[in-house]
C-alpha cells in the first residue's frame, strides 16, 4: 500500500506530466488571438529566453526573426491558427506562440488601436457577402474570394469559390454562395488570406470584434506587398 505522502507526490507527478500537454493543445488547436486571456495564459506560461529552444523551427522568439516574418505575423495572427502561421513562416510551434504574445505585447505598449477588438458583435456574414457582391472596386476581384461552408450531409468543410453557380440549392437565387443557409457559412477567405471567421470573431471586412478595426480595403491594398513578403519568407 502507498502511504499518504507517496501517494500525493504521484499526483502531483502525474498531473506535472499531462498539463503541460494539454495546455499546448489548446493553444495549438485554438485561434490564439480571440480574446487576451489565452494571451494571458501563454505570458504566464512561456518563458522569453533568447538561448530557448524551438520545436522544430529556427529558433525561439529572440532568434533570427526577419522583417517580414514579423510583418506577416502580426498582419495574421489575429486570422490563422498558429499551424498554419508555422506553415507559412516554416518556423516551430513554441517559436510562432513565443512571437506572437512578443508582437501583440508591442502593439499594446504602443496603443495600437489593431490590438483593441472593436464592438462586441461581429459582423453578420450577410452583410460581408452583400458588401463584396455590390461593391465596385471588390467586383472586379469576386474570382479571389472562396466561401467556407459545412456540407450538409457529412459535417465536412467544403470550398466554394464566390461566382460559383448554384446549381444544388431549390431557389430562385443564381449564385451558390447566397443560396447557402448563413448558419452553415463557417469563413471567407480572399486570396487565401482569412477575412471573415464564425468561430474566432474575426471580421476583416468591416473591421468589427477580431477583426480590430482593420478593413477589407486595407488587405486589398495590401495584397501585393503581402504576397511579396511572402515569397521573400518561402525562400529563406
Amino acid at each position: 500500500m502507498f502511504s499518504a505522502k507517496r501517494m500525493s507526490y504521484f499526483t502531483v507527478a502525474v498531473a506535472g506530466s499531462f498539463l503541460p500537454n494539454i495546455f499546448s493543445s489548446f493553444v495549438v488547436n485554438s485561434r490564439i488571438r480571440t480574446s487576451y486571456e489565452v494571451g494571458r495564459l501563454l505570458r504566464s506560461h512561456i518563458s522569453f529566453s533568447a538561448n530557448g529552444s524551438d520545436e522544430g523551427g529556427k529558433g525561439s522568439v529572440g532568434s533570427g526573426w526577419s522583417t517580414e516574418e514579423d510583418e506577416i505575423l502580426a498582419s495574421e495572427m489575429f486570422a490563422e491558427t498558429v499551424p498554419k502561421l508555422c506553415s507559412i513562416v516554416g518556423r516551430g510551434i513554441r517559436s510562432v506562440k513565443e512571437r506572437i504574445v512578443y508582437l501583440e505585447q508591442m502593439e499594446v505598449s504602443k496603443g495600437d488601436e489593431a490590438a483593441i477588438k472593436i464592438g462586441d458583435k461581429l459582423m453578420p456574414v450577410s452583410e460581408v457577402l452583400q458588401r463584396i457582391r455590390w461593391d465596385t472596386e471588390l467586383q472586379q476581384l469576386s474570382s479571389d474570394f472562396v466561401v467556407v461552408y459545412k456540407d450538409r450531409f457529412e459535417n465536412n468543410n467544403m470550398r466554394a469559390s464566390f461566382d460559383q453557380k448554384n446549381e444544388n440549392i431549390s431557389g430562385s437565387e443564381e449564385q451558390f454562395v447566397f443560396a447557402l443557409p448563413e448558419h452553415r457559412i463557417e469563413s471567407i477567405l480572399f486570396q487565401e488570406r482569412t477575412i471573415w471567421d464564425k468561430e474566432s470573431r474575426l471580421d476583416r471586412v468591416f473591421g468589427s470584434m477580431n477583426g480590430r478595426g482593420r478593413k477589407i480595403t486595407d488587405i486589398v491594398s495590401t495584397s501585393d506587398h503581402y504576397a511579396h513578403i511572402l515569397t521573400k519568407v518561402e525562400k529563406r
